[in-house]
């Protein structure tokens, strides 16, 4: 019901964290089609509401919420999407975004534990 009135809504920055927070909360309680609903409602630009602390949680929610659907269905395509937006990360990281360096590892240990999780069930 809320998504349909911030839908109306001409306040994008709000908008964009309803969509961010609600895929965070998506991911965190394993509503993963819910979390990436609002990751492909979120807009291509990252910067469309300006430079934010959020953006590199964005992209790192982002690989989490695809990893955890590459995991779950096995589908190449989720796999996919989320080593671009950890490549996103990994450049910010060689240019000197210390923060993104963090960030990085955590996505590298989920990719390893995605690809080899077919050995472990």
């Amino acid at each position: 019901a809320c998504q349909e009135v911030w839908k109306l809504s001409s306040n994008a920055p709000a908008l964009f964290n309803f969509q961010f927070w609600s895929m965070v909360l998506g991911f965190h309680f394993g509503d993963l089609h819910t979390a990436k609903r609002h990751i492909k409602a979120m807009r291509r630009d990252l910067f469309a509401e300006g430079p934010s602390f959020l953006v590199p949680l964005r992209l790192l929610y982002t690989s989490l919420v695809y990893f955890a659907l590459f995991r779950n269905s096995r589908k190449g395509k989720y796999r996919k999407r989320a080593l671009g937006s950890w490549k996103q990360l990994q450049q910010w990281a060689s240019k000197g975004a210390v923060n993104c360096r963090v960030l990085c590892q955590i996505l590298e240990a989920e990719d390893r534990a995605s690809s080899s999780w077919s050995t472990y069930r």
